[in-house]
């Protein structure tokens, strides 16, 4: 009786068939978990870069100089140039940084009334910088129990030399911050761009822009 086994070229045959069929699977696998990766970085990025877009706008408007305000008339405020929105003209690269692309003071008033009290004011600094390793990061400063603005005598270290009240990362893989002036005067809306790319795949990108309207100068002197 003759064997019914299978001889070497047809185990050959069959091996090479099912080697042409894994690697079909293993290609569209791995272009599923590519597409899928590319997704998933998309969605959480433009989530991040929204949040960041929205705060760089809220900060920018909220930009104010120091003023102090005595009951019934007097009003001083401190035009120095520390206060004005100091950002870094045109583009700003994750390869080039750490560097602050902008820089926003808040300010409230101090308030005295004709009783001689006084409402105390505040300085919050927002700090956005953009580090090397493509997190772009806000910090705030904190001043408390400000009781007198004399004019451009009162002046501060914008951005103080001193570890931020608040840090946060906003937003990871950023390639490049671009910020630039609508318009040709002090008080033009600011634009802001904000590019990021995927690490392993750079051919998937995702921008967001932030316009915000000062009540201060602008001043392009971020280096």
């Amino acid at each position: 009786m003759k064997n019914k086994g299978f001889t070497l070229v047809e185990i050959l045959i069959a091996c090479g068939v099912l080697a042409l069929f894994m690697s079909g699977v293993m290609a569209l696998y791995s272009s599923g978990s590519k597409m899928s990766n590319s997704t998933m970085w998309l969605q959480n990025t433009t989530n991040k870069l929204r949040g960041a877009t929205r705060l760089i706008s809220e900060c920018i408007r909220k930009g104010s100089y120091p003023t102090q305000i005595e009951y019934p008339k007097d009003i001083q405020e401190s035009r120095a140039a520390c206060f004005d929105l100091h950002y870094h003209k045109d583009t700003l690269t994750a390869a080039e940084s750490d560097k602050n692309f902008l820089v926003v003071t808040e300010s409230k008033p101090v308030k005295k009334g004709e009783t001689k009290n006084v409402e105390k004011g505040e300085l919050k600094i927002h700090v956005f910088k953009l580090m090397k390793n493509g997190d772009l990061t806000y910090g705030r400063y904190d001043e408390t129990g400000i009781t007198e603005v004399k004019g451009d005598s009162f002046t501060r270290t914008v951005p103080p030399k001193t570890s931020p009240n608040y840090q946060i990362v906003l937003v990871k893989d950023v390639e490049s911050v671009v910020c630039q002036p609508k318009e040709s005067r002090d008080d033009s809306p600011l634009e802001i761009i904000i590019n990021c790319v995927m690490p392993r795949n750079k051919a998937t990108k995702r921008s967001e822009k932030a316009i915000g309207v000062p009540n201060v100068k602008l001043n392009p002197d971020l280096k």
